[in-house]
């Protein structure tokens, strides 16, 4: 679990890391302000590695290992 404190564009539980084997979603709960992956609002994508996360304000960098 990531916290994002501080931030009131981000919601309590905004959006979650889905693992189904060895592949990565990411599904956002359909919050007000959205959640993006490479600047582009998602409810549901597969993540590979590399992409830029966004809510709210911040701003994560997905790894694959």
């Amino acid at each position: 679990m990531v916290q994002v404190a501080h931030d009131g564009r981000v919601s309590r539980f905004h959006c979650k890391r889905v693992v189904s084997g060895s592949r990565v979603h990411i599904e956002g709960n359909t919050t007000t302000n959205g959640t993006w992956v490479n600047g582009e609002g998602v409810l549901r994508r597969r993540l590979y590695g590399g992409e830029q996360i966004a809510v709210g304000n911040a701003r994560f960098i997905f790894r694959a290992g």
